[in-house]
């Protein structure tokens, strides 16, 4: 009688479970299973080490652009955030600089210093006093901080140009220049004007950031470019003190500097 085939079982079998019968009749064959056999998945290749290893490709630029679409939505929020910080330092600035004109008027016998309109360094407008607001008042203030925006000197190109970035408004200078001839110092200035002669002080612009509209995401050079109706602010404290924007065009924020001071 001849004896039943051996089989060779791979590792996953067990050597003492159960036979099971393949065939049938006297050429049957015996093969012993395991009586608890699963399946077991065979990995070819690097497909194991894929597994192990972490991200795929296409998970990894998933991620990738998840995170580009956060940053998008939060980096204008982010800018919108720090700008708002820099208005209200400058707004600061302005509130001390208007105290700072209210002490030396009071020093002066009721009466405004006489300075330029600017310090810059570019000629516009002529300067015609010997000094600048920030030398006239200079005993005055804390700090020569004061005199800088944190918007403006985070603009690089004016840092060579312009020392300062308030304006004073003294239109002298102005006046001289014959696309400005509206400019009458007499009438809507405030250089070397009494207080007492400034009846609307609270619409009289007297220290202006010359940010003309940075403070509110639009850029300046844009404001001012010949024949530009696009719509700018400037921080500004009057005359009576308080601090606030003045808006409109070039040509209305303008004709806001000229308005009669009585």
């Amino acid at each position: 009688m001849n004896k039943p085939a051996s089989l060779a079982l791979g590792p996953g079998c067990d050597q003492h479970a159960a036979p099971s019968v393949v065939g049938s009749g006297k050429g049957s064959i015996f093969i012993p299973m395991k009586a608890n056999a699963r399946q077991q998945p065979v990995l070819l290749g690097n497909t194991r080490r894929a597994a192990c290893d972490g991200f795929t490709l296409i998970e990894l630029l998933v991620v990738i652009a998840i995170i580009a679409i956060l940053a998008a939505m939060l980096l204008p929020a982010l800018s919108r955030a720090k700008e708002r910080g820099r208005l209200t330092a400058c707004t600061s600035n302005l509130r001390q600089l208007g105290l700072a004109m209210t002490m030396y008027a009071d020093d002066a016998e009721g009466r405004f210093p006489k300075a330029d309109f600017s310090d810059n360094l570019i000629g516009l407008p002529p300067a015609l006093h010997t000094n600048s607001v920030r030398q006239a008042i200079q005993r005055y203030v804390a700090s020569t901080n004061l005199f800088t925006c944190p918007t403006l000197r985070s603009q690089p190109s004016r840092l060579g140009n312009y020392p300062t970035d308030y304006n004073y408004l003294c239109v002298h200078g102005w006046a001289m220049l014959p696309f400005f001839a509206g400019f009458d110092n007499d009438l809507s200035g405030v250089c070397d004007q009494r207080v007492s002669a400034i009846r609307r002080s609270a619409e009289k612009p007297m220290v202006i950031c010359d940010s003309l509209g940075d403070h509110v995401g639009v850029p300046g050079d844009a404001v001012s470019a010949p024949g530009s109706t696009l719509r700018g602010a400037q921080n500004t404290v009057f005359a009576d003190g308080h601090v606030g924007f003045i808006r409109g065009t070039m040509q209305q924020i303008i004709a806001i500097y000229q308005m009669p001071n009585q």
